[in-house]
């Protein structure tokens, strides 16, 4: 018997042309259940165009991307936005002294999310809420439609454009955020005081390096009490010491003592897997936080690429080691999450695309939300038990 996941039979949230920062795109969720209660919070991913900052003479406006809030008190059904204002802003700043932020130890740190905020991903881990994001410190161009360069350096103020500004690749590759989260003050709408920069993840200088989030417990690697860090770089053989020739972007782990210490070389890198079904073959990547499944054993959510399939989504199963990074055991090598409701279907973006990166499990059950065509946001649920079962059917190899 095959497994069935439920897929919402419309868009719970759309793009809503009434709200410029939410014009264009309204995907990507991230969400969490409140301690205290059944109700769901999320984070959204959402773009639209700014105008007034169009280079001189250009023809087209720069997007910004911003996060929205919502809330849902029926276990994902249906979802309550607030189109006030987003609750993680873009500042925009165009100077160097400007572009810079304050983090939780009182330091002034670039400000990698000055104009481009996406994906979030919220992560528990003791008694502290996190979200981790991707940045861009400018922002680009409407690269969806046909002809249209990707622009990022036509938003960019003249400084930003020479190699020796302050912030290095900073200035064009994407970064990796991570904030803390005052749950409470989120559900209160206090956006201005609901989040605290941590600290930047990877390293701009390696380049773009995506679907960057910590498992939700600390592991004992190498003798140490350790976060681990799930991340895809677009050049693994960056990673001296781990690869040293070109390989397919793969799922890579990083261990290291303190948060801080993932963008340097203090961090230990492991490839856990590369791309090895016919839907993953351009690249695969992690999608939401892992869940905890057994006492040694997550359940890991991932997605893959290939040309004409798009983004489409599977769960791998990844056992802790004694003293070492933890290791797949499981691997489904079916696509079991992908573009399959007429609502899902590619409209003003070329590319298929079903992106989760939110999952909770409540009573047993659980609920997804996911990106669809990058313009619209879904949910889809299926029973923890069965799915779980499923994915065991499958070795490491997906055999």
């Amino acid at each position: 018997m095959s497994l069935k996941i439920e897929h919402c039979p419309a868009p719970v949230l759309s793009p809503n042309k009434d709200i410029p920062w939410a014009d264009t795109m309204v995907c990507n969720p991230g969400f969490i259940k409140d301690p205290q209660s059944n109700r769901l919070h999320m984070l959204f991913r959402s773009c639209g165009p700014w105008p007034e900052k169009t280079p001189l003479g250009g023809k087209y406006p720069p997007y910004i991307w911003v996060l929205g809030y919502a809330h849902s008190d029926d276990l994902g059904k249906t979802w309550h936005p607030d189109y006030s204002r987003p609750a993680m802003n873009a500042p925009l700043n165009t100077t160097p002294e400007t572009i810079r932020a304050k983090n939780i130890y009182g330091d002034w740190v670039p400000d990698y999310a000055n104009a481009y905020i996406e994906d979030p991903r919220f992560i528990t881990i003791g008694a502290k809420t996190y979200v981790a994001v991707c940045t861009r410190m400018f922002p680009v161009g409407p690269y969806w439609l046909e002809g249209v360069d990707y622009g990022v350096e036509l938003y960019k103020p003249e400084w930003a454009r020479k190699d020796d500004n302050p912030f290095g690749m900073g200035v064009r590759s994407c970064g990796n955020v991570l904030y803390e989260v005052d749950l409470a003050r989120l559900a209160n709408r206090d956006y201005e005081h609901a989040f605290t920069v941590v600290t930047h993840l990877t390293n701009p200088e390696f380049g773009e390096n995506r679907d960057v989030f910590p498992f939700p417990e600390k592991f004992k690697i190498f003798d140490r009490e350790q976060y681990l860090l799930i991340h895809r770089p677009n050049e693994p053989h960056w990673y001296k010491g781990v690869v040293t020739a070109p390989i397919p972007p793969s799922i890579f782990i990083s261990a290291a003592e303190d948060f801080r210490d993932f963008p340097t070389a203090r961090a230990k890198q492991h490839i856990l897997f590369g791309p090895r079904f016919g839907w993953e073959q351009n690249k695969v990547g992690g999608s939401f936080t892992p869940i905890r499944i057994s006492d040694n054993e997550w359940l890991l959510s991932y997605h893959g690429t290939a040309p004409k399939i798009g983004y489409t989504q599977s769960f791998a199963i990844v056992r802790e080691r004694k003293n070492d990074f933890p290791v797949v055991t499981h691997r489904c090598p079916e696509r079991l999450l992908y573009a399959s409701e007429a609502w899902e279907q590619p409209k003003l973006f070329p590319t298929p695309c079903l992106f989760t990166t939110a999952g909770v499990v409540i009573d047993g059950t659980l609920i997804m939300g996911y990106g669809a065509a990058d313009q619209y946001i879904g949910t889809a649920t299926v029973k923890m038990a069965e799915l779980t079962e499923h994915v065991r059917k499958f070795n490491a190899e997906g055999k």
